[in-house]
């Protein structure tokens, strides 16, 4: 085992997808990964049960298998309960639904080792849907998480104000990059100290992050992750629904404390001045949502009812026409796949949900994960 190897923990944070957690573990048992796995696992009893059968399935890869979790366990308290009990020096979350690429890992725990000013680092990340197409077969649609976030994703200034409005006026979540073990630790006690909502918990993280040190997104994918509705991110309580409820005041202040709290720790800034830096930061970050906001419900219904009746005539035409039993034999993959350049960083991932959804097919039929 190399030195990387017996120096990074990878987090799986697990909560009653039990077919996802297979997933998981399958890839890295498919990719032959050598990291130690902590599963944490807050499901309910039935689903536990099944996920120890699950992990019973792998016994070439490294699990420590944590069940002690209720239902009603908090994320960030899992979170922070797993990390006290890592002794490599780096650890990674990554969810049930996501990939890393194990021979990207190396890179960023190199570039950590060299770069202590930095705090967190990761690869490109994509996003898959999974779908079936007109034949029942599996489709998976990529697109590229990050692409309109490229510019931003480098906050490496070295002034701590700069980058921190970076992050508020360009948030990305740092939570699934890689970090030093004491520092995520650390991360983790503060967000449970100072927030108790996922929003502002999701936040504060990657604010903490900016404040402490310099982020770096490394030139290749070094994972991927499927796009769910019902995901935590998209579920959760957001900033304007705080703010309609009258909670948003008592929420941002005790947020703001720690900010500033962390700010005091590590510049000669004053008070009075870290707390104008997070009320205007803050400023940026809500103006921001709003716009995406308008955005958003500015969008032409006309247009997508328009496109939506040439995508269906286009499948009656493909279904009726001579190449059907030609298309029947193929799996609908890579639509936006990444350039060429950056195709080997996720060939892997593609190799692997192939070799998933057929052998699941043959087990399930056509049934949707």
């Amino acid at each position: 085992m190399s030195r990387n190897e017996e120096n990074l923990t990878i987090i799986i944070p697990t909560y009653n997808r039990p077919l996802y957690l297979e997933r998981c573990l399958g890839y890295f048992n498919f990719t032959k990964c050598k990291y130690k796995i902590i599963v944490a696992d807050s499901s309910c009893e039935k689903n536990k049960e099944l996920n120890e059968i699950i992990i019973a399935k792998f016994p070439d890869i490294n699990i420590c298998y944590n069940n002690s979790f209720t239902l009603d366990t908090m994320l960030f308290r899992k979170i922070k309960t797993i990390i006290d009990q890592i002794e490599t020096e780096y650890c990674v979350i990554c969810a049930d639904d996501d990939f890393i690429i194990p021979n990207k890992i190396k890179n960023s725990l190199n570039f950590l080792n060299s770069n202590p000013s930095f705090t967190a680092v990761a690869g490109y990340s994509i996003v898959f849907i999974n779908e079936r197409n007109i034949f029942k077969k599996p489709k998976v649609i990529w697109q590229n998480y990050h692409q309109q976030l490229f510019p931003y994703m480098n906050n490496t200034n070295e002034n701590m104000k700069l980058r921190l409005n970076q992050t508020f006026s360009h948030y990305f979540p740092t939570f699934y990059y890689f970090h030093r073990t004491k520092f995520l630790k650390m991360i983790f006690e503060e967000t449970l100290k100072f927030t108790n909502d996922y929003r502002f918990g999701e936040l504060f993280p990657a604010l903490t992050t900016t404040i402490h040190g310099k982020i770096k997104t490394l030139d290749f994918y070094s994972g991927a992750r499927e796009f769910l509705e019902q995901s935590d991110g998209k579920v959760a309580e957001k900033i304007s629904d705080f703010i309609e409820k009258g909670t948003y005041d008592h929420k941002f202040s005790k947020f703001k404390a720690g900010l500033v709290e962390n700010i005091l720790k590590t510049t000669n800034l004053s008070k009075v001045d870290a707390i104008r830096q997070i009320d205007e930061g803050m400023q940026l970050y809500l103006k921001i949502g709003s716009n995406l906001k308008k955005k958003k419900n500015g969008s032409s219904s006309f247009l997508t009812v328009k496109i939506r009746k040439i995508v269906v005539n286009i499948i009656l035409s493909i279904k009726n026409s001579k190449i059907n039993k030609i298309i029947r034999k193929k799996r609908f993959w890579a639509e936006n796949f990444p350039e060429e350049e950056y195709f080997d960083d996720v060939r892997v991932i593609k190799n692997y949900l192939v070799h998933f959804y057929e052998i699941h097919d043959s087990k399930e039929g056509t049934k949707k994960l």
